[in-house]
């Protein structure tokens, strides 16, 4: 991969997460270890923020979008829509019926452990998708 591949998920006013893919995966590769990419989230909440390496299988980044995609669908509805990545980050998309979108935020290690939020609406969820999408084109891992 010539260059990092960069998902922004922007919320309101100084909120976001984003996400800089390091490595390529080696999608066809039988090796466990190398279906993995090596990725830094770095997570803005106003005056606060935190940054951390990671390292999730490929197909976590299809889950992504998975559970975009499903919270997208139930616009008009409240819902609230999980998605872990290894187990040690998780985001929680809770949509009201009016279209209110709060995504939480939760990353530990051993010994520390991060919580935040941000505040967006329904509008946000198709550029987050669009993101994600493309990242996954870039890795081959969408049809």
């Amino acid at each position: 991969m010539d260059s990092p591949t960069i998902i922004e998920m922007k919320g309101n006013h100084d909120y976001f997460i984003t996400i800089t893919l390091q490595s390529d995966p080696f999608i066809h590769s039988r090796k466990a270890d190398q279906n993995t990419i090596a990725a830094t989230w770095f997570i803005k909440a106003g005056r606060f923020q935190s940054q951390f390496e990671v390292t999730f299988e490929a197909y976590e980044l299809v889950g992504l979008l998975d559970a975009l995609q499903e919270v997208y669908q139930q616009v008009g509805k409240e819902t609230e829509v999980q998605f872990a990545l290894e187990w040690y980050l998780v985001l929680t998309f809770k949509l009201s019926k009016i279209g209110h979108l709060e995504v939480e935020t939760e990353a530990w290690t051993s010994d520390v452990r991060l919580s935040s939020s941000m505040q967006a609406d329904q509008s946000f969820l198709p550029f987050w998708i669009r993101e994600v999408k493309n990242a996954l084109q870039r890795f081959s891992l969408l049809d």
